[in-house]
């Protein structure tokens, strides 16, 4: 007999992590994974954004404001989850805000909502 499972949200959606605190990268990551999801680790923008030109990505989770990489993620209209102190951080149309200090358990919540706000 076949056995069946319903499927959960983020199962095989690849989800961008852009965090320069590789533990915390690495805690966000294995949540994820947990949940089904794949992830793209990078530690600044640069290769953040390489990842986001050839991959097609669910959500993102971004270190702080990376502008670059926030519009090309908005122009490929993924959604992303800014973890930032910052008070006045991106355009709130495709991205929900993180307040530091937060844990991994926090921000994957929020992406987690990302697909009942942005899709």
């Amino acid at each position: 007999m076949q056995e069946h499972r319903l499927l959960e949200p983020l199962d095989g959606r690849v989800i961008l992590i852009v965090q320069r605190r590789w533990l915390l990268a690495r805690q966000v990551s294995a949540a994820l994974n947990e949940k089904g999801a794949r992830t793209l680790l990078a530690n600044s923008a640069r290769p953040g954004q390489a990842l986001a030109d050839v991959s097609d990505l669910f959500a993102a989770v971004l270190d702080g404001d990376c502008p670059g990489l926030c519009r090309t993620l908005k122009a490929k209209g993924v959604p992303y989850v800014l973890y930032t102190g910052y008070e006045q951080v991106g355009d709130g149309a495709n991205n929900t805000v993180v307040r530091k200090p937060a844990n991994a358990e926090e921000i994957v919540a929020a992406v987690e909502q990302l697909r009942y706000t942005h899709i």
